[in-house]
């Protein structure tokens, strides 16, 4: 209703775009940090230095598609990949739109509006993370059943599990739409295709026939939850937090659409037909919010509860408040559906602000600060050309060291210990060393074998992850590896 016609409604959708675009750049310009944390900077690394190390595409935590699809950009630095995920958020949106017109959604710029300015797509696009991938492909997906393109949504849908390990649950229920519901049975083969190419690359890589399972890292912490470091939390931990992903507002709609889409079904079974999709995209975000929740509760599979996650579905949510907000005014006169309409828009404005504009610009964290500070010291030191044992991915950013070549870094294990080269520079901290490396500060400190170089600590306490202070401390292997 707000628009003329098509014409200024697609000025409008291009424009904020643009704009919205260009701001998120320009945040991240003016800030020395990004969002995600130490997962950031792994998918960075990894991305960058795939082209020296190609076995890293296969790299089944770093995710073959991401690496692949990034690791040009990487080459040109951190901004490259946020330039890639600012697309994905835009992308994603203008994708979300389309499927709502085609859906014969009334207010299918709102669709578009909400995934733009969807509170934690926002938030978590100046990153190096891969959710903003996903919510691309989940929203490419979806626009071409919408299209009844089935074989290459079923191509696309094939790939997700490789952009983001939950893509199994996304694809095991596009699998039963297309194939039991829609009886599409040609496009079984595609949807399996992404899964079987992988496998039988990663057979003749690295001789695991069962690739796609022996590979995935999340399996191998399994569903024993005293190998979660990250714990766990109440079922109902993502749905609590619905408004700070979504916004009040866009929560709202989302339910009414949700239920409207659930209760049509019963009142109007033979509409089904019609309706198939909304019904697939409710699966998906029902899907999708019940496994995260479970995984949360239960503590299997390295959850540790980050809301982050929900934004791969954006798109669902956006296209289900966009047919929520079409129940919800289609009694209302002209005036009071523009009133409604520029309120809305106001809130979609206005939540992402709320929540998270006291972050922006990002500045590095304490954590990094003191990384920083290390470095500066070790810099100054004759240890250029030995190898470091460290942990800490942002080290191998500020310090410039491929993570891949032995000469200049060895992963931090506490099996490690007693096989590191003599003269080895070991790098503990307070994040990693207990909880991922399984090395506690007495393991070095009293032991001959290390001898202490030097302890930083940060100005403020700073407690990181299960409660541990953070601090940096410094050592020297002093006698030779035992192999």
């Amino acid at each position: 209703m707000l628009f003329v016609d098509d014409r200024s409604e697609k000025r409008f959708i291009y424009f904020c775009s643009a704009l919205v675009a260009l701001l998120l750049f320009a945040l991240f310009q003016a800030g020395k940090g990004i969002e995600g944390g130490m997962d950031s900077y792994n998918h960075y690394l990894i991305s960058k230095y795939s082209w020296q190390h190609p076995k890293l595409l296969l790299d089944n935590w770093g995710k073959p598609i991401y690496s692949l699809l990034y690791s040009p950009l990487a080459q040109i630095g951190l901004k490259g990949l946020v330039a890639l995920n600012i697309l994905c958020l835009v992308g994603s949106a203008l994708l979300s739109y389309r499927t709502a017109l085609n859906l014969g959604i009334k207010y299918a710029f709102i669709v578009f509006v909400m995934v733009l300015l969807c509170p934690i797509f926002l938030d978590n696009v100046i990153s190096g993370l891969t959710e903003p991938l996903s919510a691309f492909l989940l929203s490419l997906v979806l626009f071409l059943l919408s299209k009844k393109s089935n074989i290459a949504a079923a191509v696309v849908a094939g790939f997700l599990p490789y952009a983001r390990s939950e893509g199994f649950v996304i694809l095991a229920l596009i699998i039963f739409y297309q194939i039991v519901i829609q009886k599409q049975y040609k496009s079984l083969l595609f949807l399996l295709a992404g899964s079987v190419f992988f496998n039988i690359l990663g057979w003749i890589i690295e001789g695991e026939p069962l690739w796609i399972f022996s590979s995935n890292p999340y399996l191998k912490v399994g569903f024993d939850a005293s190998n979660n470091l990250y714990g766990s939390g109440p079922w109902y931990h993502y749905l609590r937090w619905s408004h700070i992903i979504f916004g009040y507002v866009g929560s709202l709609l989302l339910g009414i659409g949700a239920v409207f889409t659930v209760l049509r079904y019963f009142k109007f079974p033979k509409d089904f037909q019609k309706q198939q999709l909304f019904y697939l995209i409710l699966g998906i975000l029902a899907g999708y919010y019940a496994a995260h929740s479970v995984l949360w509760w239960q503590g299997w599979m390295g959850s540790a509860g980050l809301i982050r996650v929900i934004l791969v579905v954006a798109p669902c949510a956006a296209i289900l408040a966009g047919l929520g907000l079409e129940i919800l005014l289609q009694k209302s006169s002209k005036i009071i559906t523009n009133l409604i309409l520029l309120a809305v828009l106001g809130n979609f404005i206005y939540a992402p602000i709320k929540y998270y504009s006291y972050k922006y610009p990002l500045d590095i964290s304490s954590e990094q600060k003191l990384y920083t500070e290390m470095y500066t010291w070790l810099n100054q030191q004759d240890y250029e050309d030995r190898p470091w044992a460290y942990m800490y991915p942002y080290l191998s950013i500020i310090a410039d060291r491929d993570p891949w070549n032995r000469d200049e870094h060895e992963e931090l294990w506490k099996t490690s210990l007693p096989y590191y080269k003599k003269g080895t520079i070991l790098i503990w901290d307070g994040h990693f060393g207990p909880n991922e490396a399984g090395i506690e500060i007495s393991d070095l400190l009293n032991t001959d074998e290390y001898v202490l170089l030097q302890h930083f600590t940060p100005a403020e306490k700073t407690i990181t992850l299960n409660n541990h202070e953070f601090e940096i401390y410094v050592f020297e292997k002093l006698t030779e590896s035992e192999s």
